[in-house]
């Protein structure tokens, strides 16, 4: 069975009410290089992006260390999208428990592949006083919505392939390939998605089990 390691690393500080949070490009650039200093294989980016303060240069050095990035697309149709639209970071939009586009989700031709963003149930914190340690007591929430939850999902099937790569003494898959292996073993959604251009939403729905097990199928899975 693949083993998997987490390493949590702070880039967003709170704004206004909570949970609201902001990240800083500054702060997210330094984050992604102490992560690739770490030696981690996938970093999953839950925030909009913008090119400033150093955050191309950061991941430019990471992909060159082979580090791969997972970016969720976004909330809106104006969300700020840097590192989803580059094309070695894999970006990952919302859809329901139907399958069926989540509506708010930014669509766009850089979309790699959905998830579920609907209903889903995470780690959260609550408000238990007034200081900054009283509102961040650990918490869980059912229901919540959004491509943040998305991309995570992404984040363990890259996780889990690496780590099932490296327990059979292969290589570990590129940036690119692991977008690729995601890309042709997700679901196709097409048709319940008739409203939506295809190369809008992605290739289709996230299959974990699928990128696991399917025999590959194109040039960069078979490195």
């Amino acid at each position: 069975v693949p083993n998997v390691r987490l390493l949590p690393v702070r880039c967003a500080y709170a704004t206004g009410a909570r949970p609201g949070a902001g990240v800083d490009m500054l702060a997210a650039s330094r984050a992604i290089a102490y992560a690739t200093r770490m030696g981690a294989s996938v970093l999953n980016c839950s925030w909009e992006s913008l090119d400033q303060n150093g955050l191309g240069a950061a991941v430019n050095n990471a992909v060159r260390a082979g580090v791969v990035f997972v970016n969720a697309s976004g909330n809106r149709v104006s969300s700020a999208s840097y590192l989803g639209q580059r094309e070695d970071v894999i970006a990952v939009a919302g859809v329901d428990t139907s399958d069926v586009i989540w509506s708010p989700s930014t669509r766009g031709t850089w979309v790699d592949l959905c998830a579920q963003a609907v209903g889903v149930t995470s780690t959260f914190v609550q408000g238990t006083g007034p200081d900054s340690l009283g509102y961040r007591q650990p918490d869980y929430r059912a229901g919540l919505a959004g491509t943040s939850f998305a991309a995570p999902q992404v984040t363990g099937a890259v996780a889990l392939m690496q780590a099932q790569r490296r327990a059979e003494g292969r290589d570990p898959l590129t940036p690119i390939g692991a977008a690729l292996r995601l890309r042709e073993t997700a679901d196709d959604h097409h048709a319940l998605n008739p409203l939506y251009l295809p190369n809008t939403i992605g290739t289709g729905r996230l299959n974990v089990a699928r990128a696991l097990t399917d025999p590959p199928t194109s040039f960069a899975t078979r490195t």
